[in-house]
């Protein structure tokens, strides 16, 4: 991937911890054939997560989560396609 920068970001994780964001991407994101543009920091997450959606990008895709059936919805160019969390 290119497009990578520099970050000096701090970012909260869910148990209040602060980590340190060691860069950050911005370009084309495409999941189940439906692109956006968006970004992405990038953190040791200590093995926790592989990708985490933040909400600036989860915004980007329009994304609705179906809590029950643990489904969600992403619109963009290409349509909409519902993903298996």
């Amino acid at each position: 991937l290119g497009n990578w920068g520099p970050s000096t970001k701090c970012l909260r994780m869910a148990n209040r911890t602060i980590t340190p964001s060691e860069a950050v991407w911005k370009g084309e994101v495409v999941i189940g054939g439906i692109q956006t543009v968006g970004e992405f920091k990038v953190f040791q997450s200590g093995g926790g997560w592989k990708f985490l959606f933040r909400k600036p990008l989860l915004r980007a895709f329009k994304a609705v989560h179906n809590y029950e059936t643990d489904k969600v919805q992403v619109t963009g160019i290409g349509g909409t396609v519902t993903l298996c969390n």
